[in-house]
């Protein structure tokens, strides 16, 4: 009754909010019928609660009397009583329901019910917790009570300066507590909603709020660490609190991480094995990483905000067992419920047992909680139906937990979930939660997926949503269970039920996978039926589930248990699916199939579509409609990747029917001879990969495909796509790879011995009739030339310069210092051969080995102590294509082996050039042999005996047995260790006897005859230092690389001994890439501090260096040393020798030794034999060093890299076609790079929103034309389109210049700057042309670095889609929306051809200009007026949906198409345009010819649309046969219209001169009064007269009797539609019609310098001028190609045309020579001529200098516009300084364009001596800020700042200057510098200058700063200079311009009353007022004004 008084009471409390209100209403009911007692003891609570609120805090309620407190109560303290007091909260805490009780029932208790913590419950601020199930860069996923799941966004450091990486800041598996952000429900495709829960781990939402509550040791606490220093961790608690992490506070083991590190896959909750986990737990610190923390007992946590608490790391073990207990100190504040976090164990006890859980108490029963049925730490099994019956219905959960749970009964518990507002807490009594298990432990302890579980029990339902089951007791014995240490903590622990209940593992059922069927089959009422507590079901296994629940998800449903494809694992590459349907068709041509019930699909490539790869359009066609939605198809699965869940297929016809047996998945499965059918992957020059099943794949080498099928080429037999049958030729496990430059045809399988082992698969396409062999030994193979087979003997003589040197092959090591020697393949003529068993006895041309080993009698030590050493001496005296002049001998016949030869594959034929062996040869096979003693060279074959002298070479020397020593054909003799075998020269000939023979085992026992003594062999391979020896040595020579030392030993010869200190092999500190203020200055001539060697000099002696290289060179002994200290037991090599020691992914440090052209990288050396390259990408994403390597990179410092992957960046690149495909035939360095952490060099794909640093690459193939190209990281490449280079707004024109096509390297060499591809050395790099000097010089130069922002990535293509406007780096990657008809807009731009203009207006939207609306005039050249790139405005006429096509723009695709007009008519709109009904017939018009064809003129009358068509009988007065020799598109002509018909819309015109005789503006320029200009062949020689009524009939006639057969009835309305119909084509099309146009002329220059070219008058030609000056191109018009089609036309055209030309050359020349006699020249001039004229009679005038320079500009040509200015300086007087000076303002603008800093620098410093210099700087400061304001460069404004601060330090005592100065640093918002500036100002100007300068600050700020800032500057100006009315009134328009008039009323009437001014400055003053207030004021303030001054004058004239 009491608890129920208590509940009640607080269910009286209004919250905020929760999921209580209507329990609130229903029992504030029932409280207010309560008796009179019952208040009583509720007035008695409340006054209590005023006075000490134990959940919330103290309440300032004033004093209580102790008298009316219960007389009960012993202590005599408000906190003891708080510790012994009742909890205020309700039973069971928030979310419980209690039941009514009516009637008799109102005695009995009643079980309260425990709402479900779901969705709806939880709220903002809520804290749960939480388990980290996946951890990802955009994301984390932790699983949460009750099966809930939520996510978490990345981290941002403090001032949202940079994120933190979640991978850094959670793992996998770590529990911990979360506060709730966001809880939603959206809307997703189909209707449906989805649910989502956002959550933080961050200590600022975690952490509790209450200053008192924080900070109690023995509550954790959780905090991030922000740094880690020298003694510990600084930690961020939250909410402006710090702690310190000493590194002596942390419990167990931890190991620190930088930021550029990569977290070890160690860590304790990730490992496999619990045990382990136990044993060994290290805790993994680094910047950003969440963590739970104690506060020390020493930490200083007063009530400071600014204190720094001092904190200590547990163990996950120790703070699974931490206890949080009541406070025992008086003083201390109570807990409150904000301040439960939930993660707490506790000493629970319960209070009440709920009818679905317990309601519990802890902390001395102040807080209340509840525990619900699922975290009561167990399953209880429900009872059977028999025990049901049995015990009837009283055996319900109540009663079943009532017998393990009593009231008041004890035992730990943690907390879980907390809500303040709401009164919520739950609790867990979990065994894994209890203890903080491994997340890899409980996954363990379930069962795997997929796996069918039988006989599960459903222990709950939940309607509606699923079921819980219990696994079998079989499935227990890996849980958990209790924990030791808790479990003599409490009886229930004790318990044998609660422990059997602890262990049963559970699995959770959905109900959609829980029952097959119609929605209706799976209604509540059927699954509650099928599903009923006690019921056995068989689960199938889906997944981990829940971390926190601890159960498994699965599925009931028959269609789910009986699938064979229930997930990715379920299937198995090379299986066979029949009949599956089609789901889906991409875009690319893929195509989707359902494999599986549960969503298993599988992708099937274009490639495996079909047999045949033709990718023609019938053949899409073919497959589309084969292969449509729903159709069925044969599969086979090719390979499958179950963790991301990938499938792919493939549907060839011969990979889907090939038999099982030749099906490979595994290279197990793989036997010598097996026939197996693969698709070829890959082709290259020498060999080609055929891919298997499951990434099986093996190498088919050209040589063996020209012997066996006699191809030379495999490119052109095979192709990527293409179905092979082949045989295993060659199957080799090795436990190391292969390093070569071609792909390697290795393939990783598994580990042996802690080696990875990997597979050797050799194929060979000859399948019929033929079995394969195998030689372990040989590791190599070449082929034979011819497919004949061969029979050669062993022992045959080969003559001088019989073997050709066709290739040559390096050694290779071996383990322990051995390797196998290299060899040469020679190849031999068939005349040197001779084949006993031929009849012929001729054999085609052979091709043997010669290992290097055979090349000499005797080797020296120096030249085989290496296999390099070795390798160096074969290639001095082998070289390719050259023959050996030298006898040879047959080593081995092939014939002898069981290895077929004739396929090439197998052990070629060994021979060998010793002199030694071949001269005993040729004396054992001669006449005089005569003596049995004789020196022999035996085989198999020969007959040996005891005695015998025999010939051979020491072929390899083991210590275990001696030296084996090698003859013909392979036999093989021992020398015996005890014979001296082990002092035997290896590779040397040598002569021995015969000791013993074993004929059955075929083993030879041999004696050395003259065997070399030990200390010959000693002395041979003795040196005087070895490898690891400490020596002494004195420096003799330090070079900036390389120190030169002697060593101080008096047994080594100084001559002939060198030895080095390289710099890399010197002992120095790693110095980090960080930008300099002050640039690096890089002297190769002095060693400066930071470099290894600084401090070194000659004489000085360096102790105990080691030596890590000592071997003899070109008779010298080279010693390398190292003051290092070397620790072999470390994974990195102490010295690396090759580059094959760094496998991708390697650490290690080098030394920078230069810095690559244009900013491309760093030169670095790892050893003094290892070099590499650092791509500029890799060095840093500082783009300020990125751009300036050569001044913020030290050369000689040493840095820390990784060794990339370059195999990553050429899959990357093959990806790309706008890469060369083409690559290097010479080796490639080392790629290091410094961002890549250890471990993982491999670089992802950037994803949409992601800002990346890239290089602009203008050699690259634009994509989607106009783009910049930018190379990025991992060898992607980056497409900004040209519209994404800026703001709409900002648009420039041609702002990548003129697109010229990309040339194809010769060498190989990256186009993307070589980020991949480089030289060894440093290169000094020129440009060749002045195109390429303002290249480097503009905004987007070739190889500048750009931050960019992903916009979309292509899909299979490693091209993604940047943006550079500042909006899209700011984060906004909407995209542009459509434009609206009738819209001004702008564009660039793309192709102009002869279907129209084509421009782009966003990404996406694109558009077209017909022709004809592309101007008002005529363009004889469209195409090069319009050039790719321009940028262009139009008026939109049309706004439509682009269609969906595949193949067009794969990158952006185009969503909208846009018809637009260009024409300045439309655009202006300035005058109404002639429609066709103001035309009325027998009118005369102008018009301009719009197009001549063989029937007539097309002409378009001007200010008009309208058009028709001149016959050619109404052409001319005179018979015309080719109207193109007398009018060209675009003349002007008068016209006469004769004809119109309304219906169709058409006009007829006559053109002939007799209409326009008597015309008042006929003059002589009419084309028809030049009788010259109409060849006499042109006229009737019949005498045909127009004024003839029969002209038309005489015209016809003759034109037939010509040949001219073409229709002339057409009409102009058909005419002009064929002409519509052609450029009313698709924009799609511009690509196809872009190869049929000629290249266009050269693009003109952007003239825009930064000022107006175009002075007063300047004017640039007519457009009817530019049209006639332009006529000399190919094609007057694109509509006259039919014409040109016509053979026979162009032949009589030509002359025509060269006649029509002339003509207008003299009417050109007739019109400038009006121009010059009336003065008009004068006014336009257009050539130079024109200029220099006009200069000569007034060279003082700086307008004409610059539209001079504007001129060439226009042309293209700076060097004449730079000429013209030096020339205008020269010639303009000196006293006329205002000119001189503008034009010297012209040409700092046009260095500052189109030079670099040296040239603007030094025109500035001419400049000054010139003019005056203070206006010069004044002048370039302009044109800097101009270029800030248009650019927002970064090196801009560095450019500018640094131009400012000269100029006021120059001229410090100019207040022009300071105000310049502040007016560009308050334009751009740096208002902190400009008072900074100010006060500087002030102090360096003259006083008298203060107060103008003051004010103009002051009006500055009223501009572009604060207001009320300036109006302080100006009150105080106002102050000090009180009768300044000057700037008073300044003051006064301020206030009046921003609109502010109260604000100067209020100045004007105080400085009114003032009085301090004189009778004239008051009149002033009133007449200012009066202004004001007739401007801006009313009647009645006007009236108040002349009051005010009615009232001054009384008052001054008493």
């Amino acid at each position: 009754m009491v608890a129920k008084q208590q509940d009640s009471s607080l269910l009286g409390t209004s919250f905020p909010r929760g999921g209580v209100e209507e329990r609130r209403q229903k029992h504030t009911e029932e409280a207010e019928n309560e008796d009179a007692s019952k208040k009583n003891y509720k007035r008695k609570m409340k006054a209590q609660a005023e006075e000490t609120d134990f959940l919330f805090g103290k309440k300032e309620t004033g004093d209580v009397d102790n008298k009316k407190r219960s007389k009960k109560r012993k202590t005599s303290t408000a906190v003891e009583g708080a510790l012994n007091a009742q909890s205020m909260l309700p039973i069971g805490g928030g979310g419980v329901s209690l039941a009514s009780t009516s009637g008799k029932q109102k005695n009995k208790t009643s079980a309260p019910t425990i709402e479900a913590l779901g969705f709806s419950k939880l709220a903002k601020n809520t804290k749960v917790l939480a388990v980290v199930k996946e951890v990802q860069e955009e994301f984390a996923i932790f699983s949460m009570p009750n099966l809930l799941n939520g996510y978490m966004l990345p981290i941002k450091k403090s001032g949202n300066l940079e994120e933190y990486s979640l991978p850094r800041c959670l793992r996998v598996g770590q529990t911990m507590a979360v506060s709730i952000q966001k809880v939603v429900k959206e809307q997703v495709s189909g209707g449906t909603v989805r649910k989502r829960i956002q959550v933080s781990a961050l200590p600022q939402m975690v952490n509790t709020k209450d200053e008192t509550a924080f900070g109690k040791p023995q509550l954790p606490v959780r905090g991030q660490i922000i740094s880690i220093e020298d003694h510990g961790c600084l930690i961020d608690l939250g909410l402006g609190r710090r702690g310190f992490l000493s590194f002596d506070k942390i419990q167990g083991e931890y190991t620190l991480m930088d930021d550029d590190e990569e977290e070890e896959d160690s860590d304790s909750e990730m490992e496999g094995e619990s045990e382990s986990i136990k044993k060994k737990e290290k805790h993994i610190l680094s910047a950003g990483r969440l963590m739970d923390f104690f506060v020390a007992d020493d930490s200083n946590h007063g009530s400071s905000k600014t204190s720094v608490y001092s904190l200590k790391l547990p163990t996950r073990r120790n703070l699974a067992h931490h206890f949080v207990t009541p406070l025992a100190n008086a003083q201390s504040t109570p807990y409150t419920l904000a301040s439960i976090t939930p993660g707490w164990l506790v000493n629970a006890k319960v209070e009440a047992v709920a009818k679905n859980g317990l309601c519990v108490t802890f902390l001395n029963n102040v807080f209340r909680g509840s525990i619900e049925l699922g975290h009561l730490g167990g399953y209880h099994m429900p009872p059977t139906s028999k025990e049901t019956n049995a015990i009837g219905n009283s055996s319900n959960k109540e009663e079943m937990w009532r017998k393990l749970f009593r009231k008041y009964q004890h035992f730990p518990a943690r907390v879980i979930a907390v809500d303040a507002p709401t009164k919520l807490i739950r609790l867990t009594l979990m065994p894994h939660l209890l203890q903080y298990e491994s997340a890899a432990v409980l996954s363990a302890s379930l069962p795997s997926v997929g796996s069918i579980v039988e006989n599960c029990t459903v222990v709950r339902t939940d309607p509606g949503i699923g079921a819980l089951l219990t696994l079998p007791e079989e499935h227990s014995a890996e849980s958990p269970g209790i924990p030791k240490k808790l479990f003599k903590s409490s009886e229930l622990f004790q318990a044998q039920e609660f422990q059997d209940a602890a262990c049963l593992k559970a699995v959770y059922v959905h109900i959609s996978k829980a029952l097959d069927g119609d929605k209706n089959d799976q209604s509540a009422s059927v699954f509650g039926k099928e599903f009923a507590p006690g019921t056995s079901h068989s689960v199938r296994i889906l997944g981990d589930g829940n971390l926190v629940e601890g159960v498994a998800s699965g599925a009931c449903a028959p269609s789910i248990l009986e699938s064979h494809v229930l997930t990715h694992s379920d299937l198995k590459p090379g299986q066979l699916y029949k009949q599956v349907p089609v789901i889906a068709q991409l875009k690319g041509g893929s195509i989707l199939v359902q494999l599986g019930i549960n969503g298993i699909r599988a992708l099937i490539p274009p490639m495996h579509l079909s047999e045949s790869n033709s990718t023609s359009e019938y053949r899409k066609k073919i497959l589309k409609t084969k292969y449509a939605v729903d159709a069925k198809v044969d599969v086979r699965v090719l390979y499958v990747d179950p963790i991301r869940k990938k499938c792919t297929a493939t549907a060839k016809k011969s990979l889907v029917k090939a038999p099982e047996s030749e099906i490979a998945t595994s290279y197990e499965s793989l036997n010598l001879g097996d026939k197996v059918t693969g698709f070829v992957s890959k082709v290259e020059q020498k060999c080609m990969y055929v891919t298997f099943f499951n990434k099986v794949y093996g190498v088919v080498t050209g040589r063996s495909l020209a012997t066996e099928m006699g191809m030379e080429s495999i490119e052109d037999n095979y192709s990527v796509g293409d179905v092979v049958t082949c045989r295993i030729a060659k199957l080799l496990k090795k436990t190391s790879r292969r390093r070569s430059n071609a792909v390697s045809d290795e393939v990783e399988s598994d580990e042996e011995d802690g080696q990875r082992a990997y597979w050797e698969v050799t194929l060979s396409v000859s399948v019929e009739n033929e079995e394969a062999g195998h030689d372990e030994n040989q590791e190599d193979f070449m082929t034979l030339s011819k497919p004949k087979e061969v029979k050669i003997q062993a022992g045959n003589i080969l003559p001088s310069k019989s073997m050709k040197i066709v290739e040559l092959f390096k050694g290779k090591r071996k383990e322990k210092g051995s390797f196998v020697p290299g060899y040469a393949i020679v190849s031999i003529k068939s005349k040197y051969l001779l084949d006993p068993s031929d009849e012929d006895g001729m054999v085609g041309n052979l091709e043997c080995k010669l290992p290097f080993d055979q090349l000499l009698d005797e080797y020296s030590a120096d030249d085989i102590e290496s296999v390099e050493a070795l390798d160096a001496l074969a290639q001095s005296a082998l070289k390719i294509g050259k023959k050996i002049n030298q006898k040879g001998i047959i080593l081995t016949d092939p014939h002898k082996s069981n290895v077929d030869y004739s396929s090439g594959i197998g052990k070629l034929p060994v021979v060998s050039i010793r002199k030694s062996f071949i001269q005993t040869v040729e004396s054992q096979t001669s006449e005089n042999e005569s003596r049995a003693e004789n020196l022999i060279c035996p085989s198999p074959k020969t007959t040996l005996f005891v005695g015998a002298l025999l010939q051979g070479y020491v072929a390899q020397i083991d210590h275990r047995y001696g030296a084996f020593v090698r003859f013909l054909d392979g036999l093989t003799g021992l020398i015996p260790k005890k014979s001296g075998g082990m002092d035997m020269p290896l590779y040397e000939t040598v002569v021995t006897k015969v000791k013993a023979i074993d004929e059955g085992k075929g083993q030879m026992q041999l004696q050395p005859i003259n065997p070399p003594s030990s200390a010959k062999q000693k002395a041979r391979s003795t040196l005087p230092v070895k490898v690891g020896d400490h020596v002494d040595v004195k420096i003799e020579k330090v070079d900036f690389f390389a120190v030169t030392v002697r060593i101080m030993d008096s047994g080594i010869d100084d001559e002939k001994t060198q030895a080095i200190l390289h710099c890399t092999m010197k002992d120095s500190a790693l110095k980090k890439i960080k930008f300099h203020k002050k640039p690096v200055v890089n002297d190769l001539e002095k060693i400066a501090k930071g470099h290894p060697f600084h401090g070194l000099k000659a004489g000085q002696v360096l102790p105990q260096l080691t030596v890590v290289v000592a071997k003899r060179h070109r008779g010298k002994l080279q010693v390398y040393l190292t003051d290092r200290k070397l620790d072999s037991s470390k994974e990195k090599p102490a010295f690396i020798s090759e580059q094959s020691e760094l496998t991708p992914g390697t650490s290690t440090s080098v030394v920078v030794t230069g810095v690559a052209p244009n900013n491309k990288g760093l030169y670095v050396d790892v050893s003094p034999f290892v070099k590499g390259f650092v791509p500029g990408l890799e060095v840093t994403k500082d783009i300020k060093i990125l751009n300036n390597l050569s001044s913020q990179i030290s050369i000689g410092s040493k840095i820390e890299c990784s060794v990339v992957d370059q195999s990553q960046w050429e899959e990357n690149r093959a990806k790309n076609s706008n890469h060369n495909t083409k690559t290097t035939t010479k080796s490639k360095p080392l790629l290091f790079s410094v961002l890549a952490e250890e471990g993982d060099s491999e670089v992802t794909k950037p994803t949409r929103g992601g800002l990346i640093i890239g290089r602009v690459q203008r050699s690259l193939k634009q994509a989607q034309s106009p783009a910049l190209m930018v190379a990025l990281r991992g060898g992607f490449v980056g497409r900004c389109c040209i519209t994404e280079l800026d703001e709409n707004d900002d648009w420039a024109n041609m702002p990548i210049g003129r697109i010229r096509e990309v040339k194809k390297s010769v060498k190989g060499a990256d186009e993307d700057g070589g980020d991949m591809e480089v030289d060894k050395e440093p290169k000094e790099t020129e440009n060749d042309s002045d195109d390429d000097n303002e290249e480097s010089d503009s905004e987007f130069a070739d190889g500048k670095y750009v931050e960019c922002r992903v916009l979309k990535g292509v899909p299979k293509h490693s091209l993604v889609d940047l943006s550079l406007r500042s909006s899209r780096i700011e984060g906004d990657l909407d995209d542009d929306t459509a434009p609206l008809e009738g819209e001004t807009v702008r564009a660039y731009v793309i192709e102009t051809n002869k279907k129209g203009c084509f421009l782009r207006l966003a990404r996406g939207i694109e558009g077209r200009v017909t022709l004809k609306e592309l101007c008002d005039g005529y363009l004889p050249d469209p195409a090069a007026s319009f050039p790719t790139g321009r940028l262009v405005v139009g008026r939109v006429k049309t706004v439509r949906e682009a269609p969906k096509k595949k193949g067009k723009h794969a990158i952006n695709p185009v969503k909208f198409l846009v018809d637009l007009d260009m024409r300045e008519s439309t655009l202006l709109d300035q005058k109404k345009l002639l429609t066709f009904d103001d035309i009325t017939v027998n009118t005369k018009y102008k018009g301009t010819v719009a197009r001549v064809e063989k029937y007539g003129v097309f002409v378009q009358i001007k200010d008009s649309k309208v058009s028709g068509l001149a016959h050619m009988s109404e052409c001319s007065d005179k018979y015309i046969k080719n109207l193109g020799g007398l009018y060209d598109p675009g003349d002007l002509v008068k016209l006469l219209v004769t004809k119109k018909n309304a219906e169709n819309k058409t006009l007829g015109f006559s053109l002939k001169a007799s209409h326009f005789k008597d015309d008042e503006d006929s003059d002589d320029s009419s084309v028809e009064d030049d009788d010259e200009s109409v060849d006499e062949e042109m006229l009737d020689a019949e005498g045909l007269d127009s004024d003839d009524e029969n002209f038309g009939a005489k015209l016809a006639a003759r034109i037939q009797r010509d040949g001219d057969s073409d229709d002339d009835s057409s009409s102009a309305e058909d005419s002009e539609e064929d002409d519509d119909d052609d450029e009313e084509e698709s924009v799609a099309s511009q690509d196809d019609s872009s190869e049929e146009e000629d290249e266009s002329p050269e693009v003109l220059m952007d003239t825009d310098v930064g000022f107006d070219w175009n002075a007063k008058g300047l004017v640039g030609k007519s457009k009817s001028d530019r049209a006639d000056s332009s006529d000399d191109s190919e094609s007057d018009s694109d509509d006259d190609s039919d014409d040109e089609d016509n053979e026979g036309m162009a032949s009589t055209h030509k002359p025509r045309k060269k006649q029509a030309q002339r003509r207008r050359e003299e009417k050109e020349i007739s019109r400038r020579e009006m121009a010059l006699a009336d003065g008009t020249a004068d006014e336009n001039p257009e050539t130079a001529g024109d200029f220099e004229r006009l200069l000569a009679g007034n060279p003082n005038s700086s307008e004409l200098w610059i539209r001079y320079m504007a001129f060439y500009l226009s042309l293209a040509d700076i060097p004449s516009a730079r000429k013209v200015a030096e020339k205008a300086v020269e010639r303009i007087e000196f006293r006329q300084e205002v000119e001189k000076l503008n034009v010297w303002t012209a040409l700092l603008t046009l260095e500052h364009k189109y030079g670099n800093y040296d040239s603007l620098q030094k025109t500035v410093d001419r400049a000054c001596k010139q003019c005056n210099p203070k206006h010069v700087y004044l002048r370039i400061c302009e044109i800097l800020v101009k270029d800030v304001a248009a650019t927002s460069n970064p090196e801009s404004v560095v450019r500018a700042n640094a131009m400012f601060v000269k100029m006021c330090k120059k001229f410090k005592s100019k207040k022009k200057v300071w105000l310049a100065h502040l007016e560009y640093l308050l334009q751009n918002g740096r208002h902190q510098e400009a008072h900074s500036l100010m006060k500087r100002a002030l102090l360096s100007l003259k006083p008298y200058k203060h107060a103008e300068t003051m004010s103009k600050f002051a009006q500055l700020e009223f501009e572009f700063g604060s207001a009320e800032r300036a109006r302080t500057v100006f009150e105080g100006i106002v102050d000090r200079f009180p009768k300044r009315l000057d700037l008073f009134f300044v003051f006064v328009d301020k206030e009046i311009k921003h609109g502010t008039v109260s604000r100067a009323r209020n100045l004007l009437e105080n400085k009114v009353a003032e009085g301090k001014l004189s009778d004239k400055q008051m009149k002033s003053l009133f007449k200012k007022w009066f202004r004001m207030e007739e401007a801006h004021g009313s009647a009645e303030e006007q009236d108040h004004v002349k009051e005010t001054a009615r009232e001054y004058v009384e008052k001054t004239t008493q």
